[in-house]
């Protein structure tokens, strides 16, 4: 694939570059060709090199070409064969070229901030210039511009110089700031008494050159690296310049060796120096590295101390706002700012204060809901995810009191943003750096608190609603319950409780299925909470029953509210269902004496609606309700669990056989129709039912093997069958009225005495027994049995028609046959259904 061209821009920067580097390698070629030339080509101190070092440091060996030609311009312009300008310009191109490599390979840290990097550094330039040294001088002994004989002196000139000149340049340009760049005015001054000292040492040939070294040793430990490199460059310029004119103490027989014996001085003392630096300056740098990791301590204590607090708060699980407000404080202590807050997202433009802390500077309080300034940090950090910073020292916030930088670290709750912590002051020193980090682990923790309140709240809404309607369970139903009349009774003001049933849920669930059960019971709870006013609780108390507490109603306003909630939920239907009805009942607390009393009373009231034909409201009052006193409704109660526990047993034995399940179900709903056409009371129709839904718990008794017999029983084994009415109302006996035994033991008792378990005839044989006995053999003839195959219903009801006064009480037998004729038996009766042993 083609690469791109450069763009034009490009091309003329890279250009540019190249011919700087170029000038300022010639330049500094030309003085130092001005200052001093030995044998006609070697220079005591070679800057270029440090010029070509930095170069390629900063720029790459993309630079080599502006190298190049900066040598090639240098030499040049001198009376040198070809050769020689060949081989200078190779030379003095491959030595930086090395030298970085060198330094890269070694590790070292151009900036030079250790003994270690300068050492590797003097080491690395010296290899360097050992190889630009041979080939230079190489090449001049080709050209024959030296003789064999000081081939040798004038490669270790050239060397030389070249560490010289990269000693004396590239530390001023390569090491750290450090105390040199603070106190430029004190190094200007050591620079110029370095000069006076050399000058004045240097021109006399007598004097101790060494009395130069305390001022050497003073710029080491007092400027650092960089000062001391400037003071080395001073004094190796005039000491190489005095050398070069025949003056000062390093004076030979002939120039080279002077200028060698200068140039060892210049090296010695350079390096002597840089390494004094650079110790002293690691030290300082070991001793500020020390006391900021101190620093760093205490405040990484603190943090965690600040923590710590907040942790313990979120793990005590307190209060959020309180967390909040407490996270609010810490973030704004160890940010030393005048504000922390905690802000909740409030749609895409506005945010909440959800917890603040402030010293002396007015913030908004708790609740208040502004817009976010877009770019702002709390806008961010929502966007990035990540804490950020807004800097408005050059204006006035437009939102928020005058705070003047701020910093926001979001919070971030089930994988969502929730909100954001917020530090800010009005003072114009910078925030530390640390800032954003320390919100963020403080924006965790808020994190985690919010997390666990939310689910604190799921629990405890869980814990007191009822999941398939939503409403208040029954124990939190009773918990509010108290505290209502608790608040009536202390401030002596009107309390009721209505409650609803709805009518014939039973038959929804037995016809249509427990789900669509469910759905009429959620669709009622929907309406009744629908209608009812906002400070009315409603809750499911039991089965189907669901509770409306009516704080400030009672008497008959409270009648008059609970019918209207009838009426409301009359008013709903369901797709299969149809039209849902409910009975109410409704008591006052002026008729009761507790809470637990007046639900009672209420319910009490619900139940007289049902017996009363349901679809009603009735407000109980004692004239009315009279047999609903305390220790009837606690029968009542005691019995219907009871009831509950043989119901269960009778579905049990109902379950055993396909043929027969729900059988005790619609033997009870057949006998209460019959018997409310006989013209029975709904109260006395319901005992039948419950006489019906276990009149065969007796069965419990008789083997499987003779119950699914598919041939004729044995005289043993029918006497075994025809004890389970007498057993079945023994079981029924502790749980229903006498009454309700009674039918149960006369279900299979006969008009003409051939009946079982006693052989009663006619007016001898209760009502309930005969109406059962006829519902019985209904289900029993159109229900297919091992024992017989289902008969089709009309073969059925003329069987039955035909037995009326020898088997079968003549009065149900002809409510039977007239809720035949009207189609009533169809809905709870199969097509094909089987004689009941």
């Amino acid at each position: 694939m083609p690469r791109p061209r450069a763009r034009p821009r490009a091309l003329v920067r890279i250009a540019r570059d190249q011919l700087l580097v170029a000038a300022l390698y010639a330049g500094t070629a030309q003085l130092a060709f001005t200052a001093a030339v030995v044998e006609g080509s070697a220079c005591p101190v070679w800057p270029p090199t440090a010029v070509a070092l930095l170069a390629v440091l900063w720029r790459g060996r993309a630079i080599l070409p502006g190298i190049a030609l900066g040598a090639l311009i240098a030499n040049a312009t001198r009376p040198i064969p070809a050769l020689v300008v060949a081989m200078t310009v190779a030379v003095n191109t491959l030595e930086p070229v090395l030298t970085v490599a060198l330094l890269r390979r070694l590790r070292v840290d151009v900036r030079l901030a250790t003994a270690r990097d300068v050492a590797l550094f003097i080491a690395a330039g010296s290899a360097g210039a050992v190889v630009s040294a041979v080939g230079g001088v190489g090449g001049l002994w080709l050209a024959g511009s030296v003789d064999s004989g000081p081939v040798a002196t004038v490669a270790a000139l050239w060397a030389l110089g070249n560490v010289a000149g990269l000693m004396c340049i590239a530390p001023v340009a390569l090491v750290s700031p450090g105390r040199g760049l603070a106190r430029s005015g004190e190094t200007i001054l050591v620079v110029v008494l370095a000069v006076v000292t050399g000058v004045v040492v240097l021109s006399d040939a007598k004097a101790e050159v060494y009395s130069v070294f305390p001022l050497l040793i003073w710029a080491g430990l007092r400027l650092g690296p960089r000062g001391a490199a400037t003071v080395t460059f001073a004094l190796a310029m005039i000491t190489v310049a005095f050398a070069a004119r025949g003056e000062g103490p390093f004076v030979d027989d002939t120039v080279t060796s002077s200028l060698l014996t200068s140039q060892g001085f210049v090296l010695a003392t350079a390096l002597t120096t840089l390494m004094l630096a650079a110790v002293t300056e690691d030290r300082r740098r070991a001793g500020r590295r020390l006391a900021r990791s101190e620093h760093e301590k205490r405040e990484m204590a603190e943090e965690q101390a600040a923590l710590r607090r907040v942790a313990t708060a979120v793990a005590e699980q307190a209060p959020s706002d309180v967390v909040l407000d407490l996270v609010a404080r810490e973030v704004a202590g160890l940010a030393g700012v005048e504000v922390g807050v905690i802000c909740r997202y409030r749609g895409a433009e506005s945010i909440e204060i959800a917890g603040v802390w402030s010293s002396d500077v007015t913030a908004h309080a708790i609740g208040t809901v502004v817009a976010i300034a877009p770019g702002g940090p709390v806008d961010l950090a929502r966007a990035t995810g990540r804490p950020s910073r807004c800097d408005e020292r050059d204006a006035a916030s437009p939102l928020l009191p005058p705070i003047l930088q701020r910093v926001a670290a979001p919070v971030w709750v089930d994988g969502r943003p929730w909100g954001a912590v917020v530090a800010g002051t009005s003072e114009h020193e910078d925030l530390p750096a640390s800032t954003e980090a320390r919100l963020g682990r403080f924006a965790d923790l808020v994190s985690l608190a919010i997390a666990n309140a939310e689910q604190q709240a799921r629990l405890t809404a869980q814990a007191r609603t009822d999941p398939l309607t939503g409403l208040l369970n029954h124990r939190a139903f009773h918990e509010r319950l108290r505290e209502e009349v608790l608040r009536a009774e202390r401030h002596g003001r009107r309390l009721s409780v209505a409650v609803f049933d709805i009518d014939r849920f039973k038959e929804v669930n037995d016809t249509l299925g427990h789900r669509t059960g469910d759905e009429v019971l959620a669709l009622a709870a929907r309406s009744l909470e629908s209608v009812a006013r906002g400070d009315e609780p409603v809750g499911r108390v039991g089965g189907d029953e669901i509770a409306v507490i009516m704080p400030e109603v009672g008497g008959l306003d409270a009648f008059t509210a609970a019918d209207r909630l009838r009426r409301a939920l009359s008013a709903t239907s369901h797709p299969q269902a149809g039209t849902i009805t409910a009975s109410a009942g409704v008591c006052s607390l002026e008729e009761a004496g507790s809470a637990d009393e007046l639900l009672r009373l209420a319910d009490g009231a619900l139940y007289w609606a049902k017996a009363h034909g349901r679809d009603v409201c009735f407000r109980y009052s004692p004239d009315v309700v009279e047999e609903l006193s305390a220790a009837e409704r606690a029968e009542r109660l005691a019995r219907s669990q009871a009831l509950t526990g043989i119901r269960a047993l009778a579905r049990a034995i109902d379950a055993k056989d396909p043929s027969t399940t729900e059988h005790s179900e619609r033997v009870a709903e057949v006998a209460v129709r019959i018997a409310l056409l006989r013209g029975w009371s709904g109260l006395d129709a319901e005992r039948l039912r419950e006489a019906g839904l276990v009149h065969d718990v007796g069965k419990i008794g008789v083997p499987d093997a003779i119950l699914f017999k598919p041939g004729r029983l044995t005289a043993r084994e029918r006497t075994q069958v025809e004890r389970h009415a007498e057993l079945g109302a023994a079981i029924a006996r502790e749980v229903l009225d006498p009454e309700q035994v009674e039918w149960i033991l006369c279900h299979h008792e006969h008009e003409d005495g051939g009946g079982y378990p006693r052989g009663l005839a006619r007016d001898e044989i209760s009502e309930g027994g005969a109406i059962l006995a006829v519902a019985d053999a209904w289900d029993a003839m159109t229900r297919a049995r091992p024992y017989s195959r289902p008969m089709p219903p009309e073969a059925a009801r003329d069987e039955i028609v035909g037995l009326a006064g020898a088997q079968f009480n003549s009065g149900a037998v002809n409510a039977f046959a007239e809720l035949f004729a009207r189609g009533d038996l169809d809905d709870g009766v199969p097509a094909t259904t089987g004689v009941s042993r």
